[in-house]
């Protein structure tokens, strides 16, 4: 809460540039899929409606894909979800890309394990029906590192927060490593 939400947008767009541009020099194509969490939305609880248009998360993404900087023709791409998920390929694995905070619950013997295994099945049973299937669902609104049946949450940058320290460290190596590994 140092600075305005505008001016710390635009500040963190500009940090986000280096961060692709250094991508994109390692590894020539970069792609960015993208979807929208609950830090980023403007009201205190959560809404279906306008849940993408009226979120900070897509206006950065926004921003980042408008930045004159891309528009030299180098290789970074972006795939902004209009709902919650966003499915892609790579290497012919596929993912579906979700931020995590639509599933609840997350206390007692079982933790975060029973809201994800049972928000993956739903999420598969409709992916499945509009026949876009996905091997991997990717999130991070968890703050931490698992990687269980075909769901891969990732950690935090953000760090340990009062949730997280009563149960374990972020760790933020998750969806940077490719499965199997």
């Amino acid at each position: 809460n140092e600075a305005p939400i505008h001016a710390s947008l635009l500040h963190l767009v500009d940090h986000l540039i280096a961060g692709l541009e250094l991508l994109h020099n390692a590894f020539g194509r970069v792609y960015i899929p993208a979807v929208v969490g609950n830090h980023g939305r403007i009201d205190k609880k959560p809404r279906a409606k306008n849940r993408v248009y009226d979120n900070y998360d897509w206006l950065a993404y926004q921003l980042l894909k408008l930045k004159r900087h891309f528009a030299g023709g180098k290789s970074i791409s972006f795939g902004i979800a209009d709902g919650a998920d966003q499915v892609f390929t790579v290497h012919n694995t596929s993912y579906l890309l979700t931020h995590g905070d639509q599933f609840r619950g997350g206390s007692g013997i079982s933790g975060v394990m029973s809201p994800l295994f049972i928000g993956d099945a739903r999420k598969r049973k409709r992916q499945m029906a509009v026949r876009c299937p996905y091997d991997y669902m990717g999130m991070g609104h968890w703050h931490t590192y698992l990687k269980a049946r075909g769901v891969i949450v990732n950690g935090s940058l953000k760090g340990r927060v009062s949730v997280e320290l009563r149960f374990r460290s972020a760790d933020a190596s998750g969806l940077a490593q490719p499965p199997g590994t």
